[in-house]
């Protein structure tokens, strides 16, 4: 799925991450806890602003509004869908997927086209915002409510998450979680940890299988 309200907010939502920096450097900070080394690629990198915090150099995103905005950071981005990414097997060391996959449609293909371009041990980073926690009910409530961004979004538990992993011969080897002061208070800096714990922004390493 790709909606071009993404096109029409890319300055806004690129903005978010100075105006909401206290969570984004909370979500940075989960992130960097992952073994993410070597060549990687961001799918759907968006404006570039997680890519740039991170070193990550390559990303892709449908959108061309957003990538002017990765490129400008000084990333090299491809106009594409992760559902059919434009790269050779076995390449990359690590693919980030962040607060992504609940704008995709079709998520077991992307999830395949991942493990594809991966090299053998390779990591798929899957950074989300669960279903069930504070933040996940937050944003599905704004949806509801008519939110131009969150009403196109399905978010996923973090059993759905998981299936999408294992589908195409992934294994978990770490999770790590952030955000876990509520979504309607003050936020605050805070460590992330290993394991769920009410976090409302989680994330997964996961390592190809070897064959």
């Amino acid at each position: 799925m790709y909606d071009k309200i993404f096109d029409e907010v890319a300055k806004e939502y690129d903005n978010w991450y100075e105006t909401h920096y206290k969570i984004f450097l909370c979500e940075k900070e989960a992130i960097k806890k992952l073994s993410l080394q070597g060549l990687g690629l961001e799918v759907g990198i968006g404006t570039g602003s997680i890519a740039s915090e991170l070193g990550i150099k390559l990303g892709i995103d449908p959108s061309l509004p957003m990538l002017f905005l990765a490129k400008e950071k000084g990333i090299d981005v491809v106009r594409g869908f992760g559902e059919i990414l434009p790269f050779k097997n076995e390449i990359f060391d690590f693919v980030l997927i962040s607060t992504t996959l609940c704008f995709v449609g079709d998520r077991i293909s992307l999830m395949k086209e991942v493990h594809r371009v991966l090299k053998r041990k390779g990591k798929a980073a899957v950074c989300f915002i669960p279903r069930d926690s504070a933040w996940g009910r937050y944003y599905i409530e704004k949806g509801e409510q008519g939110h131009r961004i969150y009403r196109h979004a399905r978010f996923l538990s973090f059993g759905e998450i998981i299936e999408l992993l294992e589908t195409p011969g992934f294994v978990i080897k770490k999770i790590v979680s952030t955000l876990r002061f509520s979504p309607e208070g003050e936020p605050i800096l805070e460590r992330p940890i290993e394991g769920i714990a009410n976090g409302g922004f989680v994330c997964l390493e996961a390592e190809k299988k070897e064959i």
